[in-house]
């Protein structure tokens, strides 16, 4: 009879650590992705993340925004980093949308004057394309010199020039974004509106006379003029996209641009595809 017993306790004891093990298992498994309503603490991993999580930020007026660092794939992306790869959900994207709306049209940033609801919503459907709405994606994991080192809501490249500006590297960027993603996005948009009005050549990226004459931009704007502009959306969404971004295939690029500030401001919508 004793027998018996302790040999069904042995039973129900490799039982349970099966399942223990498989689980783990699982939860490894999952480390290795970046999911859209919960990440996993991969600081304690790498030292290149901390307190990795896509929770809504509650403090200092952050409410209802949503960011965390994660980068796009790229052909021949080694293995190690794919587990980075990861975009806000469409209501995550809305919802950051919706805040810098809110932020722009009735305070600006760092902006004389607040922005007109046609500017916003141009900046809206480029940030969209740039980086969906997460202030934290990389363009290529940590890389901060190069052509392929974008960053940002504007997906800044090189992205080193902007933490230089902000006084921040790779890791401190990493970490503010995962744990204050509001604040991240507030000093991109000051950097942005920096940018655009300095008169410095280093610091300087507006550029009307060059967005127009090699960028097809269908209006020649100052950005001081743009920001208060009341001209349709769309063609607004190209006169950023050409005087500032300034992207390779900016014809096609003016266009999907357009098509995003325009459903945002007819409709608020952020659709699924991101090229559609």
């Amino acid at each position: 009879m004793v027998k018996f017993i302790l040999g069904k306790l042995k039973i129900i004891f490799f039982l349970l650590l099966g399942t223990i093990l498989i689980g783990k298992e699982v939860l490894a498994l999952n480390d290795n992705y970046c999911e859209k309503q919960s990440l996993h603490i991969l600081g304690k991993k790498n030292n290149d993340v901390d307190n990795v999580t896509s929770n809504i930020y509650n403090k200092g007026g952050g409410a209802n925004f949503f960011g965390k660092a994660c980068t796009d794939p790229w052909p021949g992306m080694p293995n190690n980093v794919r587990k980075y790869i990861s975009y806000l959900s469409l209501a995550e994207q809305k919802k950051n949308a919706t805040y810098i709306e809110k932020l722009l049209t009735q305070k600006g940033i760092g902006i004389s004057g607040k922005l007109s609801k046609q500017a916003v919503a141009a900046l809206i459907g480029n940030i969209i394309e740039e980086c969906r709405m997460n202030p934290g994606l990389w363009e290529r994991w940590n890389v901060t010199t190069g052509w392929y080192s974008g960053y940002g809501l504007c997906q800044w490249t090189p992205s080193s020039t902007f933490f230089k500006s902000m006084k921040l590297n790779a890791k401190k960027a990493n970490k503010l974004v995962n744990q204050n993603p509001a604040k991240m996005a507030k000093k991109q948009l000051k950097y942005m509106w920096k940018t655009m009005t300095s008169t410095n050549p280093d610091v300087k990226e507006w550029y009307e006379k060059m967005g127009t004459e090699k960028y097809h931009s269908p209006l020649k704007l100052t950005a001081k003029q743009f920001i208060t502009s009341t001209q349709p959306p769309a063609k607004l969404a190209k006169v950023f996209c050409s005087c500032y971004l300034r992207p390779e295939n900016v014809k096609q690029r003016n266009k999907e641009r357009a098509k995003r500030a325009k459903d945002w401001y007819n409709n608020k919508i952020v659709k699924e595809n991101w090229n559609d």
